[in-house]
Parts: C-alpha cells; structure tokens; sequence
C-alpha cells in the first residue's frame, strides 16, 4: 500500500546574517549563493522529504527576517506551524546568545512547544552538508509527533456545574466553561421566583 504524503509548515528564525535564507535556498532549491540578500520580510518554499520508511513529508518552509524591525511581523508566521529551525552562526557568538530569546519567542506563541525537546545539528548551507539530515530529523519528529496528537485524543469530563473540561496536548490544558442550557433555564426560573414574579 503506497503511503500518503503529509504535510507540514515550519518556521525558520534566527538572528540576521546568520543564513537562514541560504539553509532553506540550499534544502529546497539545492543551491548557495555567496551574496545572498537579507530577507526583508518573509519567504516560502517548498520541498519534499522522503523518508527511510516510504513515508513522505511536504514541507512549507516559512524563512523569517532576523532583522529586529521585523520581529513583530514573526507570529503572523509561527500560527499553524508543527516545527520550527532556530539558525545560528558558529563565528557570531551574539547570534548564539541570542537563540534562548527565539525559543522563549517560540514558546510563548505556540503553547505546545513548551513540551518539545530540541535537538543540536550543524550544517553547512555552503558545502550542503547535514542539510538534508537536518530536514529529515525534523520530518521524523514532526510525524511522531502527529501520531502521538491523534493517539492522545481530548478527553472530556462534565461535572455537575455544567463546566466541560477538555484535556488538551502535551502542557497546553485549555479549559471551556459551558453553560448548559438547562442550567441556564433554571438559574432563571429562580431569579424570578425571588423577585416574586412567574417564569413563562
């Protein structure tokens, strides 16, 4: 049976300069150029990961501008993500300093990252290598992470107060208030026969 192409959206951050544009130039197009511009706003590519177990993975590749100006623009770009790359320099100790303040970005708008460990892999967006790994390893992590979403089901509980409590994924814990229609009748139904007048 011929499996199914997933697919996925990812963000890649990181300080400017550092070579975000070229790591996913490089992944999706197979080529570096020297004189590769900042990117200015946002970029989108596309490129498909085939994996060792005939899975395939499409991934949306979201290239963000490392330039702090257009830092605010980045959460228009993290919603719908299921993985995100945090880019660094090797000869930019202040682009490596600087990673914590992306993850702590990451995690504050997209909740379930908080529960996503995170892995180290060098790569050379020049040479190409451990590109391909790097995407691959991200693709893997990214499909376990989709089965373990679907094994792990919201689980509802209703008490007697009308409250729906929905456990949700990993640290997330989202918590609804429903009020019930009944509940809501006969909270009525005794506000008026406290005031002294009759319910319908």
């Amino acid at each position: 049976m011929e499996q199914k192409t997933q697919a996925s959206k990812i963000v890649v951050l990181g300080e400017a300069r550092v070579g975000k544009t070229s790591l996913t130039v490089r992944f999706c197009m197979g080529q570096f150029d020297d004189n590769q511009k900042s990117t200015l706003d946002a970029s989108c590519l596309e490129n498909t990961v085939n994996l060792p177990n005939g899975q395939q993975m499409r991934l949306t590749i979201w290239d963000t501008a490392g330039q702090e100006r257009y830092h605010a623009l980045n959460p228009v770009y993290y919603r719908g993500a299921e993985g995100a790359l945090i880019v660094y320099d090797i000869t930019d100790m202040d682009s490596f300093t600087k990673v914590n303040t992306w993850i702590k970005e990451l995690r504050k708008y997209l909740p379930y990252a908080r529960g996503v460990g995170s892995e180290h892999i060098s790569t050379s967006a020049k040479t190409g290598a451990g590109v391909i790994e790097l995407f691959s390893n991200l693709s893997k992590k990214i499909i376990s992470a989709q089965s373990n979403k679907k094994e792990e089901a919201p689980k509802k509980k209703m008490n007697t107060r009308g409250v729906l409590k929905v456990n949700g994924y990993a640290d997330f814990d989202p918590q609804m208030n429903v009020q019930l229609q009944s509940n809501r009748t006969s909270t009525k139904a005794k506000k008026k026969d406290k005031d002294g007048k009759k319910c319908c």
